[in-house]
């Protein structure tokens, strides 16, 4: 896990890539996804002082969901879904990443 400096040459060189320029103007790529992930019983995560365990999912949206859970939480989560899963089983809601 990694906090990216918002004024590093890798988070200016990120946004670069998530850009395309049509006929001149610049527009947000049209690529992003977005994945809902979960994480394991073990699997207990603090980032920016809010936990991630087994009690939530994590939603993400960019061009690559699946590596910024590996950017941000390594290999030790538990599930990737497309859509939002049963949130019966997550007594603690969906935080946004």
């Amino acid at each position: 896990m990694r906090d990216i400096d918002p004024s590093s040459e890798e988070n200016k060189r990120m946004q670069r890539d998530n850009e395309r320029y049509v006929g001149g103007l610049k527009l947000q790529a049209a690529l992003t996804k977005t994945a809902w992930f979960t994480f394991g019983q073990s699997h207990v995560h603090s980032v920016n002082g809010i936990t991630f365990d087994k009690d939530c999912v994590v939603k993400v949206t960019s061009n690559d969901p699946r590596e910024t859970m590996f950017q941000t939480f390594g290999p030790k989560w538990a599930m990737q879904y497309d859509e939002e899963p049963d949130m019966s089983y997550y007594p603690r809601g969906v935080i946004e990443l």
